[in-house]
């Protein structure tokens, strides 16, 4: 290695060590609080499913398209919270604690607040979710755009076929988890 090349590698270690001891400016500051919570959100998904699909097969409606799609859903939630569990480990373990911990919280709020029977509450529940994940990503997209969680966008037109009437309840979800 070159002594040129040396230099420009101390360099650029030590400007990155200085970016580090900053921390975010206050536009990116704006933006923390709604990644949070969409990252959460995105974590209250994999329950969601999973709730769902308990639900579907209690009433006989997990069939053959039903059942695949569902099996395509959880993949996709599966993916994109374990791309957020890692992202936040590797900035912060503690980050990663909490950011379970925040799950477990929000999870049981979004439940309580809404008061069907299932498999509606779990259905709209799980559509809910997706849409609120859109807006909170478009939200950051500027600036920190979660690009695993782009194909959640897609489950409402995946879980369609099974036939459940959506109650578009993303206001009651969102006004009760803050």
């Amino acid at each position: 290695m070159k002594y040129k090349q040396m230099q420009l590698i101390r360099r650029t270690a030590w400007m990155n060590l200085q970016i580090l001891d900053r921390g975010p400016s206050e536009a990116d500051a704006k933006y923390v609080p709604i990644a949070v919570r969409m990252l959460t959100m995105v974590a209250c998904m994999g329950y969601a499913v999973l709730d769902l699909e308990a639900a579907l097969a209690d009433v006989g409606k997990l069939r053959h398209q039903v059942k695949l799609r569902m099996g395509q859903i959880r993949h996709m939630t599966e993916y994109a919270h374990g791309t957020a569990f890692n992202m936040l480990h590797s900035v912060n373990p503690a980050a990663s604690r909490q950011y379970n911990d925040q799950l477990d919280w929000m999870y049981g709020r979004i439940s309580a607040c809404i008061l069907l029977s299932e498999p509606e509450k779990s259905y709209n529940i799980v559509v809910s979710l997706c849409r609120l994940i859109e807006k909170y990503n478009g939200r950051i997209s500027g600036r920190y755009d979660f690009a695993p969680a782009k194909p959640l966008y897609r489950i409402p037109a995946l879980i369609a076929c099974a036939n459940i009437t959506d109650y578009r309840l993303d206001n009651i979800i969102e006004l009760n988890t803050k």
